[in-house]
């Protein structure tokens, strides 16, 4: 699912991907919806620091965060996604090669 780091076919959290971004139109709503369901927030819904935005994060089984962001209707609800790279112009040159059909489903 994730996205390889130039030359790397493994990653330990917190060492290549930070966290996918999602817009929902009510974050505070969402955020129930996940606690209902058991899940776990690691940040309570708010405006972000010195904005208006209203954001929380959530995380996943697994550990990885996906921070919800407060939108409007939106065909495309994926509106952000955060990698940590080891190589910054390594990992441009890649990611300028490659297309999405090259690295195929196993990344995806």
């Amino acid at each position: 699912m994730l996205l390889p780091d130039y030359g790397v076919d493994k990653y330990d959290i917190g060492t290549a991907f930070g966290h996918f971004g999602i817009a929902v139109e009510d974050v505070a709503k969402t955020v129930e919806l996940v606690k209902a369901k058991g899940g776990k927030v690691t940040r309570e819904p708010g405006p972000v620091k010195g904005g208006s935005t209203v954001i929380a994060f959530i995380e996943d089984p697994d550990g990885y965060k996906f921070e919800l962001l407060e939108r409007g209707p939106t065909p495309e609800p994926l509106c952000q996604v955060m990698l940590r790279v080891g190589d910054l112009d390594r990992s441009i040159n890649f990611y300028e090669k490659v297309r999405v059909s090259d690295i195929g489903p196993r990344y995806l």
